[in-house]
């Protein structure tokens, strides 16, 4: 049986950052893979053991994806 949970994407898109929070409830989801699109530039990271990821974005639309074996995907878009 797959289990699906929402994984929570906290995003601040501050100075060009995005940083974040992976987690189902209140759990920290560790491993999670984040990868963010513009047009063409992609670019990804792994949560830490906290469920916090860092990336950094130039200015422009961001398309934030979260995967997680076991999980549902979750898809945010948002401006750095």
């Amino acid at each position: 049986m797959r289990l699906i949970f929402a994984l929570f994407l906290l995003a601040a898109w501050l100075q060009a950052q995005a940083t974040g929070l992976v987690r189902a409830g209140n759990i920290p989801i560790p491993g999670a893979v984040v990868t963010a699109n513009q047009g063409e530039q992609k670019l990804e990271t792994v949560t830490d053991e906290q469920g916090r990821y860092e990336l950094p974005l130039p200015p422009g639309d961001w398309v934030v994806t979260v995967q997680m074996f076991g999980f549902a995907t979750a898809t945010q878009k948002g401006k750095s």
